[in-house]
Formats: structure tokens, C-alpha cells, sequence
């Protein structure tokens, strides 16, 4: 596809976290003796213990202050380094912020997954990337959650044991001292860990982490590039015709289920556009260039397709192959949508759901009703609308869809209105498709974006 309309159409990481060592090392609490748990892991470290643990004496003090998390899912201890250390992701909390709080937890999830997840309150809240897109995916972010506590408990039960083995093998009462504070610090995370892992606990986690810059956004966020298009295989630009890899940072929330090929072709495409034209070559072009012009975000041109003919014309069909093609960048709404209402004031859950959309399409206008003018110009002039779903917080966004109307007649508009007469492009359906032609299996492979959406895409 052509994106156009008409030929002439333009083509952080916090603060390093102190440490007091001193004041932790003058505890004198006994250690209790490695839990059964994390035996193995504990013996395995028996070979490195004759020399200093690296970075010192503070190695496991820092594991505790700054959760000092296992790479990779949690192993009952993890791998062992060398020195009888495990092979750690150090996860630094800002300054001032406790090591066993709730907010060190928002803040360790942050750090471990953060790259991967968004909030977005007014779209239904936590988001998480799945390779190819942006997804609302609360249970995933919470499992997540479960994983920071496990990943947690598991290092500060290993700081534990490692602390009870460096008491046994200290020489002097300075060693036995700062081992001994070095264990009581781990107990502590370690009994941290486990409340965390209640209800409250996770809860609270993601409650304050929602709040964290890194994972804070905005429904403006999200397919913001009005010339990308997200497909299967990669992200469009339908500028130049590049497909490139999936990325976190376009920030696509949006997908369409087909897979971009230039060099895609359906016969059967080609011949449904002939007979519902009438072989009609201007038609044709015309139709393929406001479809192309249709996938992207650009609304420069401040147009409504209005698509009328009489039954089985092929409208409908051409429109919901359209629509298929667009999967989630398409969203159909009910003609009431855009007709005048006395009730009108307000956010509208109804337009809300348009937010994001670059196709919208609505069929089978009812007769004689008046377009509500305002609005629609509203909608295709670019200006930025209020919307908001049910329950939720109001939000602002520019719409960046084409509203595509289908009916056997037109709806109602005042005469005297230029400004909504000159963004109505008609476009005609007039020759009916004889019964001889109309083939169920041309409309199903229209239908199939599998089948007829790469040709319809390209």
C-alpha cells in the first residue's frame, strides 16, 4: 500500500548506598548454625575460605544492604565464584532507603526488570514487553514480584551461611566480630524476605514500585511515531520501507498479525478490487492509496471516508478485510458514537476506546441520522480530546485514526457546515457483484490475514 490518500499526498541508577560496617560489626549475637536448605551451597564455598572474600570483609554486608541478587533464576545459592562468592547482580538502593522495607523491594524489582515494565494507570495499569510489543499484563509483573522475594531469599540465606562458616574458621575476636554482624544482617533480610512473600507484602511491592520514574508512563507514549507500523516480523517504517527489528524503546503497544513482504500478491485481491469497481483504475488507485494512507498515524489531512453503495456491493467486505489487515491498530464503533446527543458533555468511555487506533470503522449508517459536526471535526482535525474508561482516570490523546463510515446512504450534515463537507471523501460502491461471481471463498481468503493480509499490506 501507498501511505496516502490522494496522489498528491505528502508522503538511572540511584546514588551508591553508604555503608556502616562499623556499627553492624559491634553486634556479638552467636550465628546459628546453616540451614539444611542451603547446605550444599554453603560447602561449596569451603575451598575459598582461607582468603579474603573480594571486596573485603564487606562483600556479604553489601548483599545485605543492597541485595546483592543471584544472576538468572534462583538455584538455592547460585553458582559459587572463586573465592567461595556466588556470581551476584549487585542492586543498589537509593541512599536512605532501608534494606528491609517495602520500598527497597519496589525498588529491587525496579532494578531487576524495570527495562521490561511500564505502568500506565489510565491503560488498565502494569504493562510488560513480550518481544514484539508492549502488553497490559498484571499477573506477569506479579509473578515478577514473587521472583524479587525468591531471588532475595535465596542470596540472604547464602550471606547466612557463609557468615556462620567465617565465624567458625575467624582467628581472631575482630574476624568473629565482624562475621557474627555480617550474619545477624543476613538473618535479618532473610526473615525480611519471607514476610515479603505474603500478600500484603507483594502487594505493597508493586503498589510503590508503580511509582518508580523508569516505569512511569503515558498512553501518548505509545505508538507515538505516526509513520511506524508494528507487524509480525518487524517495525514498518512507512516512510522509507525499512523493516527493522523489535525494540523496546518504540514503544509499540499495538500490532498488526501479519507479516510485512513488499513483494507480497493475491490474485484474488486484485480481482475483488476490479469487480467491486467496475475495473474502474482510478477507483482502484485511489482505494489502495486511502488504505495505505490509513496505516499510518498522520492526520494532516483531516478526512472522513464516508463508503456507500447498495447491498452486496463488496463495501463491508473491502472494509473488514481492512480492518483484519490492522488487527489491534483497527477498533469498530457504533454509528451512535458520532451522531448528535444532548448528553454529549464529559469524558466518553465509547471514545476513549479510539484512543491508539489508526482505523476506525463503523457500518451500516443509520438512516437519518445527523452526524454530530463538532464532534467529528474534533475527531479528524488532530485536536486533542478527553476521554476516559469506565473506573478509571480521565486521560488526553490526539487521535491519530481515520474514521471509515459504511452505509447505503448518507447520513445527515448541515448544509451550511464547509468545514465537516470538506473533510467527507465519498467514496463509491456502486456496482453490485453478481450472484454467478460472488465466490465464499474469495471473501474468506479476504477475510484470512494469514492469506490475503501481506498482499493487502503491501
Amino acid at each position: 500500500m501507498h501511505p496516502e490518500p490522494t496522489s498528491a499526498q505528502p508522503s538511572t541508577a540511584g546514588p551508591e548506598r553508604h555503608h556502616d560496617d562499623e556499627a553492624r560489626a559491634a553486634n556479638d549475637v552467636e550465628p546459628s548454625e546453616p540451614s539444611d536448605h542451603g547446605d550444599a551451597t554453603a560447602d561449596a564455598d569451603e575451598a575459598g575460605d582461607d582468603e579474603p572474600i573480594s571486596r573485603g570483609d564487606g562483600l556479604w554486608l553489601d548483599a545485605c544492604g543492597t541485595s546483592m541478587v543471584p544472576a538468572g533464576p534462583s538455584t538455592g545459592g547460585g553458582a559459587v565464584n572463586g573465592n567461595g562468592a556466588p556470581h551476584v547482580v549487585p542492586v543498589t538502593l537509593r541512599q536512605g532507603t532501608a534494606s528491609d522495607s517495602d520500598l527497597a523491594n519496589a525498588e529491587r524489582l525496579v532494578a531487576l526488570y524495570g527495562p521490561d515494565l511500564r505502568h500506565v494507570e489510565a491503560l488498565g495499569g502494569w504493562h510488560t514487553w513480550a518481544g514484539s510489543r508492549w502488553c497490559c499484563d498484571r499477573a506477569t509483573v506479579a509473578e515478577l514480584a514473587k521472583e524479587t522475594t525468591r531471588r532475595l531469599l535465596t542470596d540472604a540465606e547464602f550471606a547466612m551461611n557463609h557468615a556462620a562458616k567465617r565465624v567458625k574458621r575467624a582467628h581472631d575476636d575482630d574476624e568473629v566480630a565482624k562475621a557474627k554482624a555480617q550474619h545477624k544482617e543476613a538473618t535479618a533480610l532473610f526473615n525480611w524476605a519471607k514476610r515479603s512473600q505474603s500478600a500484603r507484602g507483594i502487594d505493597a511491592m508493586l503498589r510503590l514500585a508503580e511509582t518508580e520514574p523508569i516505569v512511569r508512563a503515558e498512553p501518548g507514549d505509545f505508538d507515538a511515531d505516526p509513520w511506524l507500523l508494528n507487524c509480525r516480523n518487524g517495525v514498518l517504517d512507512l516512510r522509507t520501507g525499512e523493516l527493522r527489528d523489535h525494540d523496546r524503546r518504540d514503544m509499540m503497544r499495538r500490532i498488526v498479525p501479519v507479516a510485512f513482504d513488499p513483494d507480497a500478491e493475491l490474485p484474488v485481491w486484485d480481482r475483488f478490487l476490479a469487480d467491486v469497481t467496475g475495473n474502474d483504475e482510478e477507483l482502484i488507485g485511489f482505494l489502495r492509496r486511502a488504505a495505505g494512507y490509513t496505516l499510518t498515524g498522520d492526520v494532516r489531512h483531516e478526512v472522513l471516508f464516508f463508503v456507500h453503495g447498495p447491498p452486496a456491493s463488496g463495501k463491508s467486505t473491502f472494509l473488514e478485510a481492512l480492518k483484519i489487515t490492522m488487527g489491534e491498530y483497527a477498533a469498530k464503533a457504533d454509528f451512535e458514537t458520532f451522531i448528535a446527543r444532548r448528553d454529549s458533555g464529559g469524558p466518553r468511555n465509547d471514545i476513549a476506546r479510539l484512543a491508539g487506533a489508526r482505523l476506525v470503522l463503523s457500518i451500516e449508517v443509520d438512516e437519518g441520522k445527523r452526524l454530530a459536526e463538532g464532534l467529528v471535526k474534533q475527531l479528524t482535525g488532530g485536536d486533542t480530546v478527553t476521554a476516559r474508561f469506565l473506573y478509571r482516570e480521565s486521560f488526553e490523546f490526539k487521535p491519530a485514526f481515520k474514521l471509515w463510515l459504511a452505509a447505503n446512504d448518507a447520513p445527515r450534515v448541515r448544509d451550511d457546515d464547509a468545514a465537516i463537507w470538506r473533510r467527507i471523501l465519498r467514496i463509491p460502491f456502486e456496482h453490485t457483484v453478481p450472484k454467478e461471481k460472488r465466490d465464499p471463498q474469495v471473501k474468506a481468503a479476504l477475510l484470512d490475514p494469514a492469506v490475503g493480509g501481506p498482499a493487502i499490506l503491501a
